[in-house]
């Protein structure tokens, strides 16, 4: 059993635990009351208890997705249960991510990188190079896979330690991502960077 799983069962069990001895202490009190004040407080008792449990129940159900997706995140092979999950990817009618989701997810997470190499096939000795990465967690590897395939398996996925990085950075698929985000535009301060990498590209 996961170390997350271990963690919601115990939260389980405590506030089923913590109920019982709120109700029990509930009706503990109830037996020193007077026939006259029993209803009136019975009443609101049941109130009370109908209100708490209800939080409870929404607190397990929240714990519950959390550990799910959690879980899910961590499986290799779970595109499908996935996208189920997390209905903010959106898939279009070709099973490919919304555009919109890829830009939106690239303003927070994706760099417009120029680099200057060293390259003696050049004249110059020294060659420009147009990357565009995306990097993140291991655990969303299959999110990353995703968006590769959104550009048509276009650049690169590298791992390394706990992270995952899709990288493209040949002139012609280069060209794709510029096509993307022509059409689809950042709306953060990325904006004003991809405007550049498209001048220096």
């Amino acid at each position: 059993m996961s170390e997350i799983l271990k963690k919601a069962l115990f939260f389980v069990l405590f506030s089923l635990l913590l109920g019982f001895i709120v109700y029990f202490c509930l009706l503990l009190g109830l037996y020193f009351y007077s026939n006259k004040l029993f209803s009136k407080f019975l009443d609101a008792l049941t109130i009370y208890i109908k209100n708490f449990y209800n939080i409870i129940n929404l607190t397990f159900v929240v714990v519950f997705v959390v550990t799910i997706i959690n879980y899910v995140l961590v499986v290799p092979d779970s595109n499908l249960v996935l996208c189920t999950l997390l209905p903010a990817l959106s898939l279009d009618s070709s099973n490919k991510l919304n555009p919109f989701f890829v830009t939106g997810f690239s303003d927070g997470e994706a760099s417009f990188i120029i680099k200057v190499a060293k390259n003696k096939e050049y004249v110059v000795n020294y060659q420009i190079i147009a990357l565009f990465k995306i990097k993140v967690h291991k655990k969303d590897l299959i999110l990353l896979k995703m968006i590769q395939n959104y550009f048509n398996g276009i650049g690169k996925i590298y791992e390394e330690g706990d992270a995952v990085t899709f990288v493209v950075s040949s002139v012609k698929e280069v060209k794709i991502i510029v096509n993307h985000f022509n059409k689809y535009p950042l709306v953060t301060q990325k904006q004003a960077d991809f405007e550049l990498f498209k001048k220096a590209f």
